[in-house]
């Protein structure tokens, strides 16, 4: 039984404010992740997870202030004023995983909105709605790369009764651009400073940047490992635990410490085995474009053990921006979010996309297409076409990453199938 399982069987449907807010409820959870420290492949997902019990309980308890961030916000500026960040969009993925999504996404319609948006936002309202999150002292959001976020955080503000910041990005990483982010980022530094009662720290803030320049090294390290044959970690994990940090941690001397030691595990495992002669099977090796279905199902698990297929990379993992300098932090903040690829022209998503599966050897691309999200799937007719110019086939996948309502799981097998099939009788 895997954690997820254990918490349902433990909790079922009795989740609610009270045992969500509850200290004796993270105490249980602790024990029952002691219980399933074996079933985790690595030592730094069990880490993860165990940093993920500490982070909640601390919010949800009341312990640290929470501010609600939006995916790509720099959450080095809240690690360098003492805040911890908690991801609306991953507390949706958490309650796919424990089939808490559907009635919070029907709440939410009731309420807020249709159900053409994207469905991470639509679970969050409702789990706010229904008390099931942690209160926020501000919600902060960045434009890139949805409109669908900042709406929700307006709405969660008006909610909760507290401030909300939005961060402007432009389209195009000019030096003006950057000059105006790091206004931006570092006017909101004192605003939130304020809304705690202190001022901002620059030795903290030079500290998250540090414990964020970390990280980075470890994962570009774990990057490279991963260019193996086989892989070295599997995509499911680096889009379940690994995304989790993305989103929640970076900035935090947890994230660094899980990066090291998930890098030391796989270059010892890759020392082991350098010495192996070893016969292996062809599979057709794939690179994963957005997010995956995070309610239980058998997507990945069909591909290598029925369709002889494996993903290798997705663009989630990806290291796009340069070092920080602790010295110049807004600056530095401002470049790192003007540099991510996924916004602005597709060009820019494109090139990034045909890199990597140049990097990894990978045969074709797989884009998930969640249902709702316009950022992701909007563009996919001239990146089908590009990648087709490139030699990459490209298969666009309709699902949804929370609300399995709208997953034919069988469907896309049998689309996962064929493409696969086609794939290889192409080589």
């Amino acid at each position: 039984m895997g954690l997820n399982s254990a918490l349902k069987a433990k909790f079922g449907k009795k989740l609610s404010r009270g045992v969500l807010h509850s200290p004796l409820t993270y105490k249980v959870v602790s024990t029952l992740l002691k219980q399933q420290a074996g079933n985790f492949s690595k030592t730094a997902l069990y880490q993860t997870a165990q940093f993920a019990v500490k982070q909640t309980s601390a919010i949800y308890t009341g312990k640290k202030p929470a501010v609600w961030n939006t995916a790509f916000f720099p959450n080095e500026l809240l690690y360098g004023l003492g805040l911890t960040p908690f991801s609306p969009e991953v507390a949706s993925a958490m309650a796919a995983a424990l089939d808490q999504a559907g009635p919070m996404i029907d709440r939410s319609e009731v309420y807020w909105t249709t159900r053409d948006t994207c469905s991470f936002h639509r679970c969050a309202m409702g789990l706010a709605l229904e008390g099931m999150l942690p209160a926020p002292v501000a919600v902060v959001a960045s434009s890139q790369p949805c409109d669908g976020a900042p709406k929700l955080m307006e709405h969660v503000a008006r909610l909760y009764k507290c401030p909300m910041f939005l961060l402007d990005v432009p389209r195009s990483p000019t030096p003006e651009a950057e000059e105006y982010v790091a206004k931006q980022l570092e006017h909101m530094a004192y605003r939130l400073a304020a809304e705690i009662g202190t001022k901002p720290d620059k030795d903290k803030l030079a500290e998250a940047l540090e414990n964020a320049n970390r990280t980075r090294r470890y994962w570009l390290k774990v990057n490279e490992l991963r260019r193996s044959i086989p892989p070295c970690i599997k995509s499911e994990e680096a889009l379940g635990s690994l995304v989790y940090l993305t989103f929640t941690a970076q900035g935090s001397s947890e994230m660094a410490e899980i990066y090291r030691l998930l890098y030391e595990e796989l270059a010892a495992r890759a020392e082991r085995e350098a010495g192996k002669i070893r016969r292996e099977q062809r599979y057709t090796r794939l690179l994963w474009l957005h997010l995956k279905p995070y309610f239980k199902n058998q997507l990945f698990a069909n591909l290598e053990s029925d369709l002889n297929a494996t993903v290798v990379f997705e663009e989630m993992s990806h290291v796009y921006w340069e070092p920080l300098d602790p010295a110049d932090p807004y600056r530095s903040l401002a470049r790192k979010v003007l540099s991510y690829f996924g916004y602005g022209s597709i060009e820019r998503r494109v090139d990034t996309i045909i890199h990597l599966a140049h990097r990894y050897k990978a045969d074709a691309v797989v884009h998930f297409s969640h249902w709702g999200c316009r950022q992701s799937s909007g563009a996919l007719i001239p990146l089908r076409d590009r990648l087709r110019k490139a030699g990459l086939p490209l298969l666009i996948l309709d699902g949804d990453c929370v609300d399995n309502h709208q997953l034919g799981e069988g469907q896309l097998k049998t689309r996962l199938q064929a493409f696969v099939e086609m794939v290889r009788n192409k080589e």
